[in-house]
């Protein structure tokens, strides 16, 4: 059995939030790669605006986060998360592929998806 909240989260009878996890990266994921167009690595946005796209990516990935951050102790499911958000702050870095995902996050002064999510479920 299966519970819509919102049409966005999907609830299963083992409360593994899978499902959940799948669509907001997905989702987020589709608007990095929209948004891309805007950011590209020469020419395009200046920084503070590519940040504030890049809060797109952030806001879809936390919304309910406090529900399922629980479930981020599996590496799996905290990969695949960090994945679109990851190349959002490439983008807002103007770094290519190759960057690692630290410096990225460094250079474009955005702290890590996980950490977030873990201050979000605490307060």
């Amino acid at each position: 059995m299966r519970l819509f909240w919102l049409a966005v989260a999907s609830l299963d009878h083992l409360l593994t939030f899978e499902e959940q996890l799948r669509y907001a990266s997905k989702k987020s994921g589709k608007t990095v790669v929209a948004l891309t167009g805007m950011m590209s690595n020469i020419g395009g946005a200046n920084p503070p605006r590519r940040l504030l796209l890049a809060r797109v990516c952030s806001y879809i990935l936390l919304y309910a986060a406090p529900v399922w951050t629980n479930t981020l102790n599996i590496q799996a499911y905290k990969r695949k998360l960090s994945s679109a958000y990851c190349l959002s702050a490439l983008r807002v870095a103007s770094a290519m592929r190759t960057t690692s995902d630290e410096a990225a996050f460094l250079v474009a002064q955005m702290v890590p998806i996980a950490k977030i999510m873990q201050l979000e479920s605490t307060q």
